[in-house]
């Protein structure tokens, strides 16, 4: 027996090695594609990200935030510091947003795998590595990378609280960062007004141990935080975004199928394809998913089924939101990491079930289609 059990934590071991080796890896290749980036220049917008930090003090900046942005000054007061220890040469003023981008490969793996499993955690991370977008963010000095690594820390975190034993510490972190994100980009508030959504209904469903009290009482937390920049936020509320066009009613559900393509982790010409996989899947998944919510207490992997549900009820609303509200474009980036693993999750799962009712040698030709598919449509367009 004690040799039994010594032989399983040996191969346990080794599993854990093999997979931070394999993020590692990952990893490395991520700094590798980001690199020539950085000399791309500065643009326009950059510029803005300049001359809001340069100001000497930290007011200052904030003042220059509240009449030349409508984002709030969070981010600005992050590149102020980096200015003054650093400097602002081109490639130095760009390396925060690039440690942010590269921070969100290992945020990637740890959410696929809370959801589901190391290896769903190795494939999104695999997405994020070679996804366009998250490359070309990783060099704009804007406030996106780091607004992507926060959503990613957020439904990390809430997750955990659901049924840890360690719930108020996690909804401590969970606060931290929500309100970090909320002084760094408005659009988080989607985010959140989506979990509290998805928090009604676990408890209502009686799908997780939630406990409402602490729930309203960190979300409470959350607002008291923000409400010294509140007056600010109304105003930039209140003037909207002027380059951006506000979509008539009818025509939302082809904003939602826009922002369904934006996040897709390919490139244009294999999108539609790769949509279709993916619709099947997400469907397929959300079937089990919603079928079975009523007796995931009854399951032996009730957490991870539980965490599975947040996620995808957190991306389906989010989307649906940002459809709702115009938003589209770069202004989606920061929720697209989190559509990533829920892919991932999805069509994986969607070839285990086919494995499911097939022989071994099918189950084997389906891993190397998963595999072609990976190469054919991700990895190879991109690093092309």
């Amino acid at each position: 027996m004690q040799l039994k059990e010594n032989l399983q934590t040996h191969v346990k071991t080794r599993n854990i090695k093999k997979q931070y080796l394999l993020l590692g890896s990952l990893i490395v290749i991520g700094v590798l594609l980001r690199l020539p980036s950085l000399k791309l220049g500065v643009w326009r917008d950059e510029g803005s990200t300049y001359f809001n930090a340069l100001p000497t003090n930290l007011h200052e900046v904030i003042n220059t935030v509240i009449y030349s942005e409508l984002n709030p000054p969070g981010f600005y007061l992050i590149m102020h510091k980096w200015i003054q220890w650093f400097g602002a040469d081109d490639v130095i003023f760009k390396l925060p947003v690039f440690i942010f981008g590269i921070l969100l490969i290992p945020a990637t793996y740890t959410l696929g795998s809370l959801i589901s499993s190391p290896k769903i955690g190795l494939i999104a991370a695999a997405v994020t590595t070679f996804e366009p977008n998250a490359i070309y963010y990783s060099q704009e000095a804007r406030p996106y990378t780091l607004a992507a690594l926060l959503c990613c820390l957020i439904l990390i975190l809430y997750c955990k609280a659901i049924n840890s034993d360690k719930q108020i510490w996690y909804l401590i972190g969970l606060v931290i960062c929500a309100d970090i994100m909320l002084y760094v980009q408005y659009t988080s508030l989607i985010l959140l007004a989506s979990l509290a959504i998805v928090t009604v209904y676990l408890w209502w469903s009686g799908v997780a141990n939630i406990r409402p009290i602490r729930f309203v009482i960190a979300g409470v937390i959350i607002f008291l935080l923000f409400t010294p920049w509140l007056k600010i936020f109304l105003i930039h509320l209140s003037t909207g975004l002027p380059w951006l066009t506000k979509k008539v009613w009818f025509t939302r559900p082809k904003l939602l199928y826009d922002i369904f393509l934006y996040t897709l982790p390919v490139t244009k010409l294999q999108k539609y394809l790769v949509g279709i996989i993916v619709i099947f899947s997400f469907a397929y998944q959300a079937r089990q998913l919603f079928s079975r919510s009523q007796q995931l207490t009854a399951l032996k992997n009730t957490t991870i089924k539980t965490y599975t549900l947040i996620l995808y009820l957190s991306v389906l609303l989010t989307v649906m939101l940002l459809a709702a509200l115009s938003y589209s474009g770069r202004y989606v980036f920061p929720f697209a990491p989190l559509a990533w693993v829920v892919y991932t999750h999805s069509v994986v799962n969607l070839f285990q079930s086919i494995n499911n009712y097939r022989t071994a040698q099918l189950y084997r030709f389906s891993k190397q289609v998963a595999v072609v598919l990976l190469v054919t449509f991700i990895i190879f367009p991109n690093i092309k």
